[in-house]
């Protein structure tokens, strides 16, 4: 079971959405920068190899805090000052919603509010089912037990993303490139997890 409305953190640096089964890979950056993770990716800070897909600061001005609402589900949102900005993935390309307006950023089409929430209602369901093996694990009576929980639900839910498939990532970004891939402590320890799990 979820947390109701897990609290809002600032974003300081950059979080990503992806699918499991998905090559793309979207990195949301606390400047407005949304951008694609590619294979010619430099670790510099410069980021001119970091081509800007769209600016969310256009919708949403100013510094942000952001959250995945449902914990464990890939549905992220960033606020500001009472307004909200959500984003999700469909079929590889990444959705926008400030709840009057939503639009398709990759493809550079709208997108009806409606869809919009119809997408998130499907992801929910589905991620509950998917991430149902983390119930086998015990988790220890703690001041925040839910909230112990919720990390686990979400750390899972990023691993899923940050693999395509079965072909594990370390991260995402300039860590998501291939030759990250074999770092084992991020293997190692979703290995030891599903076992812990019986999965």
């Amino acid at each position: 079971m979820n947390s109701p409305n897990p609290k809002y953190t600032p974003l300081t640096g950059y979080v990503f959405l992806s699918e499991p089964e998905g090559k793309n890979v979207f990195l949301i950056e606390r400047d407005g920068r949304i951008w694609q993770q590619h294979d010619q990716l430099v670790f510099r800070p410069e980021r001119q190899d970091r081509p800007e897909l769209f600016n969310w600061h256009g919708w949403l001005e100013g510094e942000a805090s952001w959250r995945f609402p449902v914990p464990g589900v890939p549905v992220l949102e960033l606020q500001r000052n009472g307004k909200t900005l959500r984003f999700l993935m469909e079929k590889e390309h990444l959705w926008l919603s400030d709840g009057g307006r939503a639009c398709d950023i990759t493809g550079k089409t709208s997108v009806s509010c409606a869809e919009f929430e119809s997408k998130t209602a499907s992801l929910i369901r589905e991620w509950e089912k998917r991430l149902r093996w983390l119930d086998a694990i015990p988790v220890p009576e703690c001041g925040d037990t839910a909230g112990l929980r919720d990390s686990m639900r979400i750390s899972a839910m990023l691993q899923e993303c940050a693999y395509t498939g079965l072909h594990p990532h370390y991260g995402a970004g300039f860590y998501g490139l291939a030759q990250h891939d074999g770092f084992p402590p991020a293997t190692l320890a979703v290995v030891s997890t599903r076992l812990a799990a019986g999965d």
